[in-house]
C-alpha cells in the first residue's frame, strides 16, 4: 500500500491550490487549510511553534509530507519534531529554511508592519505582494489573475486574522533550521523552479553543503518559478513520483 501523502499549501492559499496536484497522484492526498487560511479563516496562528506542532500532532504514520513556501516552512519544523519513522519522505518546494540573527528580527518586524496593510486594505497588499519580481513567472499563467481575485475574496472574509497569522507565521519568527535538516534522517527532496533565481540558490547551498546527507536531493523545474506546482502541475508530480518511487 502507497504512503499517505500529505501536502501544505503556502501563504493566502488554501488546501484547494493542490486539487490539480492531488488529482494526478490520485492516492487520497490529504490537503489541509493552515490557520486563517480556506475554511478557517477565523483561525488565528498564536505562533510559527503553536501551527508546527499543530501539523505535526496530525500527520499519519509514514506519510509523504510536501509543503510549499510557508507550508514547506511548517512541514519542516513539524517533521523535525515527530518520531522517527512518522514522516517517511519530505518534499519542500521553493522553502526557505530560516534566518540567523540579526535577518530573522529585521524580517519579524518587517512582516509585522506588512501585516498592518493585509488588515486595512487585503486587495491592495495582495495586488502588491504578487507584483514581486518572485512572482514574475507565475504572472505569465492564464490562470494568475483568477487565482488572485480568489484569493482576494478569501482575505476581505477575515482581514485581522489572516493578518495576525501572517506575522506571527513570518520567516523572522522561524528558528533557522537549515543546520537540523542537514542532521534530519529524512529522505529529503528540494523543488524549485529554475526561474526562481533566489530560491534555487538557496536550494543549491543546502544540497551543496559539506554537511548534507547522500539523502538530500533538489529537483529544478524549467520553465517554472516560485510557483511550481501551480505554474507545471505535472512536472510538479513527476518530480514527487521519482523521489518516491526511488526510496528503499
Amino acid at each position: 500500500m502507497s504512503a499517505p501523502v500529505v501536502l501544505l499549501h503556502g501563504s493566502f492559499g488554501c488546501g484547494e491550490d493542490w486539487r490539480e496536484v492531488a488529482d494526478q497522484l490520485n492516492c487520497g492526498a490529504v490537503t489541509p487549510d493552515l490557520p486563517a487560511h480556506g475554511a478557517r479563516f477565523e483561525d488565528v496562528a498564536l505562533s510559527f511553534d503553536h501551527a508546527a506542532d499543530e501539523v505535526a500532532r496530525r500527520l499519519p504514520e509514514g506519510c509523504d509530507l510536501v509543503g510549499y513556501s510557508l507550508g514547506g516552512r511548517l512541514a519542516l519544523a513539524a517533521a523535525l519534531r515527530v518520531p522517527p519513522g512518522r514522516v517517511r519522505s519530505l518534499t519542500l518546494e521553493s522553502t526557505h529554511p530560516g534566518l540567523e540573527p540579526p535577518a530573522r528580527e529585521r524580517r519579524r518586524r518587517h512582516d509585522l508592519e506588512r501585516s498592518a496593510a493585509i488588515a486595512s486594505d487585503p486587495e491592495a497588499f495582495l495586488r502588491e505582494f504578487y507584483a514581486a519580481p518572485l512572482f514574475e513567472s507565475f504572472r505569465t499563467r492564464p490562470r494568475f489573475e483568477a487565482v488572485i481575485r480568489e484569493r482576494i475574496t478569501r482575505a476581505r472574509r477575515s482581514p485581522k486574522s489572516l493578518a495576525q497569522t501572517f506575522a506571527a507565521l513570518s520567516v523572522g519568527n522561524q528558528p533557522a533550521l537549515a543546520s537540523a535538516l542537514l542532521d534530519a534522517e529524512i529522505p529529503t527532496m528540494l523543488i524549485v523552479g529554475e526561474r526562481d533565481t533566489k530560491y534555487a540558490a538557496l536550494a543549491s547551498g543546502l544540497v551543496a553543503s559539506p554537511n548534507a546527507r547522500p539523502d538530500l536531493a533538489m529537483t529544478a523545474v524549467s520553465a517554472a518559478g516560485h510557483n511550481v506546482h501551480l505554474e507545471r502541475p505535472e512536472a510538479f508530480v513527476d518530480a514527487l513520483r521519482a523521489f518516491w518511487e526511488g526510496l528503499q
